[in-house]
């Protein structure tokens, strides 16, 4: 079983908080992060490998003349 950390990532780049966890492959760690973007961005990482960068989902953005 392998180690993770996952960094939530500010609007500023910066790290805001970071959860410790441990999970059997790659994949799984990636499924156990996606729990955390809540709108942000979350970095995976295995040490100091990266493992994945989460990107948070984005609003749809109207395009001009569109019904709001």
């Amino acid at each position: 079983m392998a180690r993770y950390q996952a960094y939530v990532v500010g609007s500023d780049g910066d790290f805001m908080h970071c959860r410790v966890f441990a999970c059997d492959t790659d994949e799984h760690a990636v499924e156990w992060a996606k729990q955390l973007m809540d709108w942000r961005a979350v970095e995976l990482r295995s040490g100091a490998r990266v493992v994945k960068r989460l990107s948070p989902p984005t609003w749809p953005v109207a395009a001009p003349g569109d019904a709001a």
